[in-house]
Protein backbone atom coordinates (compact mmCIF):
# COMPACT_ATOMS: atom_id res chain seq x y z
CA UNK A 1 0.00 0.00 0.00
CA UNK A 2 1.14 3.21 -0.91
CA UNK A 3 -0.16 7.12 0.54
CA UNK A 4 0.93 9.66 -1.61
CA UNK A 5 0.44 13.12 -0.06
CA UNK A 6 1.19 16.86 -0.98
CA UNK A 7 4.80 18.13 0.38
CA UNK A 8 7.52 20.59 -0.93
CA UNK A 9 10.05 17.96 -1.49
CA UNK A 10 10.72 14.71 -2.81
CA UNK A 11 11.16 11.74 -0.45
CA UNK A 12 10.33 8.37 0.29
CA UNK A 13 10.50 7.15 3.66
CA UNK A 14 9.49 3.79 5.65
CA UNK A 15 7.01 3.78 8.42
CA UNK A 16 8.48 2.07 11.57
CA UNK A 17 5.05 1.53 12.87
CA UNK A 18 3.77 -1.86 13.96
CA UNK A 19 0.47 -0.88 13.35
CA UNK A 20 -1.10 -3.15 10.64
CA UNK A 21 -3.99 -0.45 10.10
CA UNK A 22 -0.58 1.98 8.70
CA UNK A 23 0.96 2.19 5.92
CA UNK A 24 4.49 0.76 5.92
CA UNK A 25 5.62 3.29 2.97
CA UNK A 26 4.99 7.27 2.55
CA UNK A 27 5.57 8.78 -0.80
CA UNK A 28 5.27 12.41 -0.99
CA UNK A 29 5.67 14.35 -4.43
CA UNK A 30 5.73 17.58 -4.82
CA UNK A 31 2.60 19.14 -6.72
CA UNK A 32 2.25 22.76 -7.61
CA UNK A 33 -0.35 24.38 -8.48
CA UNK A 34 -0.35 26.82 -11.87
CA UNK A 35 -2.55 29.64 -12.73
CA UNK A 36 -3.56 30.28 -16.37
CA UNK A 37 -5.32 33.08 -17.81
CA UNK A 38 -7.44 31.57 -20.85
CA UNK A 39 -10.15 33.35 -23.16
CA UNK A 40 -12.84 30.91 -22.51
CA UNK A 41 -16.32 32.07 -23.52
CA UNK A 42 -18.44 28.64 -23.41
CA UNK A 43 -17.96 24.99 -22.00
CA UNK A 44 -16.71 23.53 -25.83
CA UNK A 45 -13.90 26.07 -24.69
CA UNK A 46 -13.39 24.57 -20.89
CA UNK A 47 -14.26 21.38 -22.04
CA UNK A 48 -11.59 21.29 -24.75
CA UNK A 49 -8.75 23.45 -22.48
CA UNK A 50 -9.21 20.71 -19.57
CA UNK A 51 -8.84 17.58 -22.13
CA UNK A 52 -5.54 19.47 -23.57
CA UNK A 53 -4.28 19.84 -19.97
CA UNK A 54 -5.46 16.47 -18.69
CA UNK A 55 -3.54 14.28 -21.18
CA UNK A 56 0.04 16.10 -20.28
CA UNK A 57 1.94 13.79 -17.94
CA UNK A 58 2.05 15.12 -14.82
CA UNK A 59 -1.07 16.82 -14.17
CA UNK A 60 -3.49 15.10 -11.92
CA UNK A 61 -6.02 18.00 -11.88
CA UNK A 62 -7.34 20.79 -14.28
CA UNK A 63 -10.09 23.12 -12.66
CA UNK A 64 -11.34 25.93 -15.87
CA UNK A 65 -14.00 28.79 -14.64
CA UNK A 66 -15.23 30.44 -17.58
CA UNK A 67 -16.67 33.35 -15.72
CA UNK A 68 -13.29 34.47 -14.36
CA UNK A 69 -11.26 33.52 -17.39
CA UNK A 70 -9.07 30.82 -15.38
CA UNK A 71 -7.47 27.87 -15.13
CA UNK A 72 -5.75 26.16 -11.90
CA UNK A 73 -3.57 22.98 -12.94
CA UNK A 74 -2.37 21.36 -10.13
CA UNK A 75 0.50 19.13 -11.43
CA UNK A 76 4.43 17.71 -10.70
CA UNK A 77 6.64 18.05 -12.93
CA UNK A 78 5.25 20.34 -15.26
CA UNK A 79 5.90 24.21 -16.23
CA UNK A 80 3.59 26.71 -16.78
CA UNK A 81 5.23 27.37 -20.14
CA UNK A 82 4.75 24.06 -21.13
CA UNK A 83 1.14 24.48 -20.35
CA UNK A 84 0.83 27.13 -22.37
CA UNK A 85 2.51 25.64 -25.01
CA UNK A 86 0.45 22.47 -25.53
CA UNK A 87 -2.74 25.25 -25.87
CA UNK A 88 -0.70 26.82 -28.34
CA UNK A 89 -2.69 24.95 -31.05
CA UNK A 90 -5.79 25.22 -29.52
CA UNK A 91 -5.38 28.55 -28.63
CA UNK A 92 -4.37 29.39 -32.61
CA UNK A 93 -7.09 27.73 -34.00
CA UNK A 94 -10.20 29.23 -31.39
CA UNK A 95 -8.80 32.55 -31.35
CA UNK A 96 -8.81 32.24 -27.76
CA UNK A 97 -5.68 33.96 -25.62
CA UNK A 98 -3.50 31.95 -23.33
CA UNK A 99 -1.24 33.28 -21.09
CA UNK A 100 0.01 33.21 -17.41
CA UNK A 101 -0.92 36.00 -14.93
Amino acid sequence: FFFISQSSETKASINQSTDPKETPFTIQIKMTEVKLEVGMTCGGCSGAVERILNKMEGVSKVDANIEEKTVIVTAEGVTAEEMVEKLSKWSAASGKYVRIP
